[in-house]
């Protein structure tokens, strides 16, 4: 067993960690560790050490709390391990964790939809209140935040080419730095300096709208159309070097 530990952080059954940033780490997905997915069933562990297990769902209807939970697609071996979410009804829920002003989420996905239509990553999943998602819109990164209305940062390259990316968005206050693939993509001040509570990948809310507003309220226009493989926030703006370290230290297993 390889334990990580630090004033905020104990992190067990990380074997062969290839060197990431664990400094103040709260939430940890990674398709391709066993201890993270076993390969069957519908949890996904967190390796944070939050104890923040993701319960996934790949049937949708009317109230998805009504349908048993289950996994994406899964492929254990060309790909070492993915989760290939259908654009349909794959997505998955975590405990409440409220997004603190200083955070970055980084995470390992792929897509090739065309849509131009959002298509969420990480957010709350329930009718309200929502405040904050990390997702796709217009074929580029974009934070999609409420202040007094609804605001939007977006990155500059088009992510949608089907290539693995490993997306980042890099928060401290109104500062918003967004990375692919360890270069900076965009930097951008923000309207102001949201805080939000986030339960939920692979959406940007919709699937447990019944959660807030009863049967027959969920939605589905925002799931994720493509692969998913690894989940990171860090509750503080990861440095440049931060961002690049973490991706040296994972992207051979996409081939790059």
């Amino acid at each position: 067993m390889g334990v990580f530990s630090g004033p905020n952080l104990k992190m067990e059954n990380t074997v062969n960690i290839s060197n990431i940033v664990t400094d103040q780490l709260q939430l940890y997905y990674d398709s391709a560790r066993s201890f993270s997915y076993s390969g069957a069933g519908a949890i996904w562990k967190d390796l944070s050490g939050n104890a923040r297990n993701l319960t996934l769902y790949n049937a949708g209807g009317t109230t998805y709390s009504t349908q048993p939970a289950g996994p994406p697609v899964y492929d254990s071996v060309s790909s070492k391990g993915i989760f290939t979410f259908d654009g349909t009804n794959d997505w998955g829920k975590f405990s409440n964790y409220t997004f603190p002003a200083n955070v970055t989420v980084s995470i390992w996905a792929r897509t090739s939809d065309s849509s131009g239509n959002r298509k969420g990553l990480i957010s709350n999943c329930s009718g309200g209140p929502v405040g904050l998602s990390y997702e796709m819109n217009s074929s580029k990164m974009h934070y999609y935040y409420y202040t007094t209305s609804w605001q939007s940062a977006y990155g500059v390259a088009t992510i949608n080419n089907g290539a693995w990316k490993n997306l980042v968005w890099a928060k401290s206050g109104t500062n918003m730095r967004m990375y692919i693939n360890g270069t900076l993509d965009s930097n951008t001040t923000l309207v102001g300096s949201v805080t939000a509570v986030m339960n939920c990948i692979g959406t940007s809310w919709g699937p447990c709208n019944s959660d807030s507003y009863g049967p027959g309220q969920d939605g589905y226009s925002t799931v994720w159309p493509g692969s998913i493989a690894i989940v990171m926030v860090h509750s503080k703006q990861l440095s440049d070097a931060e961002v690049l370290q973490n991706y040296d230290n994972t992207k051979r297993r996409f081939g790059l």
